[in-house]
């Protein structure tokens, strides 16, 4: 056992999910294999696991990271709930949501909050879209945080945003105050 090793005392369960979205008559649509795979998701992996490797959040937290793309997966809530809750804390990110996988985003998001899991949505729709709208959405039924393009390190927005106690600086407290004035 190394001194690294030892010195992990708490866990951080990052869960990263790619939405699909809707068929006419309202079943998601997955695939046994995807035909491509998601740009967004993978781009977010890498940076999670750089975070990870340098211990963006100290030296006694691990970062566990899942990735699961709707597309070619069935995701569901209660287990990331549970995965998340076996960890010290821990959040699910929504990946690259474009305009049509908002509400299956916002279906994925609402039962994970009703057991209250941090989540945080990505993606065209909510820089794009939301950005035109003033910040809010009028279809928008879920607090939840918001990512959007910013000219910080990951490093930053990790520790910036993660809940407390692995945010020693604001407890968490930016994203937070964003995911309740976003249920506003």
């Amino acid at each position: 056992m190394n001194s690294v090793s030892a010195a992990v005392a708490r866990r951080f369960c990052l869960v990263l999910v790619k939405p699909s979205h809707y068929d006419d008559d309202g079943y998601v649509i997955q695939w046994l294999r995807s035909p491509i795979p998601s740009n967004s998701l993978a781009s977010l992996y890498g940076i999670a696991k750089d975070c990870a490797e340098r211990r963006v959040l100290g030296a006694d937290v691990e970062i566990d990271i899942h990735d699961f793309d709707e597309t070619n997966t069935r995701v569901r809530p209660d287990r990331l709930s549970v995965m998340i809750r076996a960890a010290d804390s821990g959040m699910v990110m929504l990946v690259g949501v474009q305009s049509n996988q908002f509400p299956c985003a916002l279906d994925l998001a609402r039962p994970l909050r009703a057991r209250g899991i941090l989540v945080c949505i990505g993606g065209f729709h909510v820089s794009g879209v939301l950005s035109m709208l003033g910040g809010v959405d009028p279809c928008q039924r879920v607090p939840f945080g918001v990512a959007t393009r910013r000219a910080v390190s990951s490093d930053a927005i990790c520790r910036d945003d993660m809940p407390a106690p692995f945010n020693s600086a604001s407890s968490g407290a930016s994203l937070r105050a964003r995911s309740t004035a976003s249920a506003r």
